[in-house]
């Protein structure tokens, strides 16, 4: 692309984003991307003549319509919670995470859970670079206790089919965590800006969760 079309691609984002209804939406890196490669695919096929100007309006509000149709579509099912996203689904939903530039590739730190869990027997599930999952049970009480990074949480799926009206936010040592319930078990996700943590238990309710979360730290 030459500077005209640089120019004209970032002029055209610019007026496209400013003219769409202000939401608490939060547009993804991702939709960002696909936005500004539709505009740069349609420079490309169009020349830079007298009518570029008319090409240009009209793009303009197609894209917007475009937009404004998924942000309507996607915003109701989408919660965001402290850099976490949920996309809500039927019968399940999506987790993901905005990557953040501190955020390790491999689990440098390892964390643990420092409240008295003594009648618990503990079970490695999963340990890798990027993720470690720990049970803990006691007769048909189970606790499930994740830490993964950033990369390795992204896309997780879990099953939110009971789930509506639980979906809460909750304060875990003055960090925005994600709670809700689904009937089986009731589930607890947060981060600190380097990994993601999460507990997923049978028999403990959101207090417990809670204070269980807060007793997490790291390994000595």
């Amino acid at each position: 692309m030459n500077n005209i079309e640089i120019a004209l691609e970032e002029t055209m984002y610019e007026m496209i984003f400013s003219d769409i209804p202000k939401t608490n939406y939060k547009i993804r890196r991702s939709f960002d991307r696909r936005m500004k490669k539709m505009i740069r695919s349609y420079l490309a096929d169009n020349t830079l003549d007298k009518s570029v100007h008319k090409s240009k309006k009209r793009w303009r509000y197609i894209i917007i319509i475009a937009v404004t149709l998924v942000l309507t579509i996607t915003a109701a099912a989408v919660v965001c919670y402290n850099n976490i996203t949920l996309e809500k689904h039927d019968t399940f939903s999506l987790l993901h995470i905005e990557d953040t530039e501190k955020a390790p590739e491999n689990i440098e730190q390892e964390y643990v859970i420092t409240a008295g869990l003594d009648e618990y027997m503990r079970n490695t599930f999963y340990n890798n670079d990027g993720c470690i999952v720990e049970e803990y049970k006691d007769g048909d009480s189970q606790i499930i206790f994740s830490q993964m990074t950033f990369s390795h949480f992204n896309g997780t799926r879990i099953n939110t089919e009971t789930a509506e009206g639980t979906i809460t936010a909750v304060d875990v040592n003055g960090i925005t965590a994600l709670y809700f319930e689904n009937g089986k078990e009731n589930t607890l996700v947060w981060n600190n800006d380097e990994y993601v943590f999460s507990f997923q238990a049978n028999k403990l309710g959101k207090d417990e969760l809670i204070a269980l979360s807060e007793s997490v730290k790291p390994k000595q």
